[in-house]
């Protein structure tokens, strides 16, 4: 038996949700690239993270709990190549991929303006988290960077800016909205 609402609701917008395993072989490669020859790549201390911006990718296309899910693994591996983070991107990059991916998913944006605002975002909340996470664990002296709150908003609008830059030129790269409109 049919509901009378069932005729009557529009069509939602679905996502092309890029296959995990492409892109986590792209995560692994951008972050084997940032571990060893973008490590001390920075413009005035700010070094951005091209493993974080393809988990942004993702999470634009995935939706929030898909993001999450991503997130935790993406997060584990940094803290894996880190070794002195302990289990704070582990904790801090779902946090962020969710809310980037509940972002586009709330508000069904895709325009590259809005999609470097999102990135911004969840930098900022995601080096916010790190440092929450860090003290939490007890990290101090040289193990703990300082929290400088200029610092991850340069931080977070690097991430923006390359992010702005890579969904415009690379307009492949946006998410793909598929079905009805």
């Amino acid at each position: 038996m049919r509901s009378s609402n069932a005729v009557a609701t529009p069509g939602l917008r679905f996502v092309a949700v890029p296959p995990w395993w492409r892109t986590f072989a792209i995560f692994a490669i951008a972050l084997f690239f940032q571990a060893t020859v973008l490590h001390d790549v920075q413009v005035r201390g700010v070094t951005v993270s091209f493993a974080f911006l393809v988990v942004l990718w993702y999470a634009v296309s995935a939706g929030g709990l898909r993001a999450a899910f991503f997130g935790l693994v993406a997060g584990a591996c940094e803290d894996g190549f880190s070794g002195a983070s302990g289990a704070a991107w582990t904790i801090a990059t779902p946090l962020a991929a969710a809310l980037a991916g509940e972002l586009v998913s709330a508000t069904g944006w895709d325009h590259p303006a809005f999609l470097g605002l999102v990135a911004f975002v969840a930098s900022f909340v995601r080096t916010v988290a790190f440092w929450i996470v860090l003290r939490a664990f007890g990290a101090s002296g040289n193990t703990a960077p300082t929290p400088d709150l200029r610092m991850a908003l340069l931080s977070a609008a690097a991430m923006g800016a390359v992010a702005l830059v890579v969904m415009a030129f690379f307009s492949r790269l946006r998410p793909l909205r598929v079905g009805p409109r």
